[in-house]
């Protein structure tokens, strides 16, 4: 059985920053309150890594990445600075 997970993922060299753009994303799409300090990768892309490096290692065989801003260059980024750490 594939055991699979949705991250919603945010990258910038600024965490805070990061944070600030993911939180009321999902806070809106969830309606309410959202604990994206729990289940959001977020921050310069080490930490985006190592955040989905717990699921990873926990059993997970898929993870599925939202990313937040869903534009062409936070796609870029995420495969050029956050996927090589994940290999």
């Amino acid at each position: 059985m594939d055991l699979v997970k949705v991250i919603y993922l945010s990258i910038d060299d600024n965490r805070a920053k990061a944070r600030g753009r993911i939180a009321p994303f999902l806070e809106g799409f969830y309606r309410g309150r959202y604990n994206v300090d729990s289940w959001c990768a977020f921050g310069p892309p080490a930490d985006c890594a190592a955040f989905i490096k717990r699921f990873l290692d926990a059993g997970f065989t898929t993870v599925m990445l939202c990313l937040v801003p869903p534009d062409a260059e936070h796609l870029e980024r995420s495969h050029r600075e956050v996927m090589p750490l994940l290999i």
